[in-house]
């Protein structure tokens, strides 16, 4: 029973010594603080953008392309479409 007794308070021991300071959600904290605002025209022309680029670097059909697009906006709530046409 001693032993135990002493392996517990040896293994407490090296875990106060040991404790990261920095928590999961101060991570979170420090690195969110930076990121801007953006509204989502902006985020959706960005991902517009993107996908364009990845089309051109794998030799992808525009009318491909043109067609994820259109599914895509299909699929968007009806607000957010009559927000994005206000938006254009």
């Amino acid at each position: 029973m001693a032993v135990v007794s002493l392996a517990y308070d040896i293994l407490a021991l090296s875990q106060r010594k040991n404790i990261d300071e920095r928590t999961l959600g101060d991570i979170f904290y420090d690195y969110g603080g930076n990121l801007l605002n953006i509204d989502i025209t902006n985020a959706l022309n960005w991902l517009k953008k993107s996908i364009n680029g990845l089309a051109r670097k794998l030799a992808m059909d525009s009318t491909v392309l043109d067609m994820i697009f259109n599914e895509f906006i299909k699929a968007l709530p009806s607000g957010l479409i009559r927000l994005l046409d206000n938006a254009s």
